[in-house]
C-alpha cells in the first residue's frame, strides 16, 4: 500500500501539531506553577501515567481494530491513535489534577 503525498503531510501536520501543543502546555505550567513545584510535580506525574496508560495492551487493540475497519470501509484512519491517546491522557490528567487541588485546599 502506498502512502499519498497529502497523507504524509497530513501526518507532519499532526505529530508537529501535538509537539508544539505539549511544548505550550508545558511551558504555561511552569510559568503557573513556579512557586508551587509540587503542582509542576503531579503535572509531570499525570502526563507520565496518561502516556502510560494510552499504550496499554487494550487501547492498542482498540485502535488496531478501528485501523483496520476504517481501512476496510476505504476511509484513511491518520488521527485514530492520537484520539485514543489525547483521552487517555486527559482521564489520567483530570484524575491527578482534582487529587492535587483537593489536596492543596486542605
Amino acid at each position: 500500500m502506498k502512502i499519498s503525498d497529502n497523507t504524509k503531510k497530513n501526518a507532519i501536520w499532526l505529530v508537529s501539531s501535538l509537539i508544539f501543543i505539549n511544548i505550550t502546555v508545558w511551558v504555561i505550567a511552569v510559568i503557573a506553577f513556579h512557586q508551587h513545584p509540587e503542582m509542576l510535580g503531579m503535572s509531570l506525574l499525570a502526563w507520565s501515567l496518561g502516556l502510560r496508560h494510552a499504550v496499554d495492551a487494550d487501547h492498542i487493540a482498540a485502535i488496531d481494530t478501528t485501523t483496520r475497519k476504517m481501512m476496510q470501509q476505504g476511509k484513511k484512519p491518520i488521527t485514530i491513535g492520537t484520539f485514543f491517546l489525547i483521552r487517555s491522557f486527559n482521564d489520567c490528567n483530570v484524575s491527578c489534577s482534582s487529587h492535587c487541588v483537593n489536596r492543596w485546599h486542605l
